[in-house]
């Protein structure tokens, strides 16, 4: 083991109003005084002036660039002129309280709450130099050195650093002879770009330098994690008997740009024989990634009161390329309730479609916004509570009305002078109070706009500034209110009809 830093380098662009793009660059290491050093960068279409907050998540801040005032020991508010021959670039210098760790920065506009967040993860390196089954610098042997001297509470990671020549695919290919171990250390960050920083970006579908492949493990799971918090970014895992990724007892799961049911070209299924990731009433986190082609769902949560589910811009059945049907063998995404209270899941911005049953299965009590996806050529309804096909009603307790929150339905559309109007109402709620609501609506599974509001009355209108003629239009809710005053329901419909 070497002590050194593994850092998590992102680059995330966020426009504001489509006129200014912020975007974050977290530090790649400490100073000689334990200082981080983060970069924000402001860009414009148009000359504009443009504002927004910096913190820390407790760290002091030990410097700003002119044009922004410390106002609490952890945030700086800064305002910058901007253009496209000027932009900004403001540096933001906050001082470490240790060496190894997880620390977060936030940035964040006034302009609707637009909320930028990274962090930067150092940790205890232990080098994987080859791609064998076990042995010195084997994955296999890594995780054993992990799992046994990395210090409580502080993050390790397995740092790929396999010498060249890289493969002629592009990527470097690891098959375990037999499951790897179970990670049991407290915090493991496994993060296939550091290869990719080594040598370079070497795959030419421009996905991960690492795949994981199961073909010869003959059982078990790609990765299995405990009461772990594990991250796991931009590698590709594929093959396995079991699921992808497992995540059991209470643990912490964040996966982000990784690609699991597919090999590195990212439109070839590699399908793991269960789900892509599985997680039991764990705290989960997916974002940006491609989960296609197992032969299962892509992705199955048991969620009790203590989990926190979430699933953010992936591509569910369709290959990395956005185009390509690499569709699983089961739902897209299945949430199901256990015994244990209410968890909450929010799952937005995904693209869902290929999948031979739904592209969302919900069991009848799971909780969550489940709206703000596009689906397509799912062999089952987009979202589908209780996977009993289409149901309107909410009828908590009984599995063939739908669930606790009941599809809406849209009465009327018309276009008027190149705008589409949409009328519709919601489904009964006998003995209900509405305390919120907001209605999605999809044109061909495609979501063209989400309408906020107080819908006392039951019913809804949306003009959509675009001509949606032929195309067919369905409407979800997502609700939250209080039932007979003692049962409070939220979560999203199904589709309508």
């Amino acid at each position: 083991m070497t002590r050194a830093l593994v850092v998590a380098f992102l680059l995330s662009a966020v426009p504001l109003f489509g006129d200014v793009t912020l975007r974050v660059e977290t530090p790649l290491q400490l100073d000689a005084q334990d200082r981080l050093t983060w970069r924000v960068f402001a860009s414009s279409i148009v000359p504009t002036t443009t504002a927004f907050s910096f913190s820390s998540a407790g760290l002091q801040i030990v410097s700003a660039s002119p044009g922004c005032t410390i106002t609490f020991r952890d945030r700086a508010d800064c305002t910058f002129d901007v253009s496209p021959r000027a932009p900004a670039a403001i540096v933001f210098v906050v001082q470490a309280n240790r060496r190894f760790g997880h620390f977060e920065a936030n940035v964040s506009s006034p302009f609707e709450g637009i909320s930028i967040h990274r962090d930067a993860i150092l940790a205890h390196e232990y080098l994987v130099t080859n791609t064998n089954d076990s042995g010195d610098g084997s994955l296999r042997q890594v995780l054993l050195d992990i799992n046994r001297t990395c210090p409580s509470g502080e993050p390790c990671a397995p740092v790929f650093h396999i010498s060249a020549p890289v493969p002629a695919e592009g990527f470097f290919t690891i098959r375990p002879m037999s499951p790897l171990p179970a990670i049991t250390a407290s915090d493991v960050f496994i993060d296939g770009r550091t290869q990719s920083r080594f040598t370079f970006d070497t795959n030419p579908s421009g996905g991960p330098e690492i795949f994981l492949d199961g073909s010869f493990a003959g059982e078990g799971h790609g990765l299995l994690t405990g009461s772990a918090r594990v991250r796991v970014d931009e590698i590709a895992i594929g093959n396995f008997p079991g699921n992808g990724i497992e995540a059991r007892d209470d643990g912490w799961l964040e996966v982000n740009r990784a690609w699991i049911g597919v090999d590195p070209t990212g439109v070839r299924a590699a399908p793991n024989g269960l789900r892509g990731i599985q997680a039991e009433n764990a705290v989960v986190q997916i974002d940006e990634c491609v989960l296609s082609g197992n032969a299962r769902a892509g992705g199955f949560f048991v969620h009790d009161g203590n989990s926190r589910l979430r699933v953010t811009n992936c591509l569910i059945g369709i290959g990395a390329d956005g185009v390509t049907p690499v569709g699983n063998g089961a739902s897209g995404l299945f949430f199901h309730k256990s015994d244990a209270g209410y968890g909450w899941a929010e799952v937005t911005g995904n693209r869902i479609a290929n999948n031979a049953h739904a592209g969302i299965g919900l069991s009848l009590a799971a909780n969550g916004d489940f709206g703000a996806n596009s689906f397509g050529a799912n062999g089952g309804l987009p979202i589908d509570v209780a996977l009993d096909g289409p149901t309107r009603d909410m009828k908590p307790g009984l599995p063939s009305q739908g669930g606790v929150v009941g599809a809406p339905e849209v009465t009327s559309v018309r276009i008027e002078g190149g705008e589409t109007v949409i009328t519709g109402r919601l489904a009964p709620r006998p003995s209900s109070v509405v305390i919120t609501e907001r209605v999605y609506l999809y044109a061909d599974g495609e979501l063209v706009m989400r309408v906020d509001g107080f819908f006392t009355d039951g019913n809804f209108t949306a003009r959509i500034p675009r001509n949606l003629a032929g195309r067919t239009i369905r409407a979800a809710t997502y609700a939250s209110f209080a039932y007979n005053f003692d049962f409070v329901a939220q979560g999203t419909s199904e589709l309508s009809n």
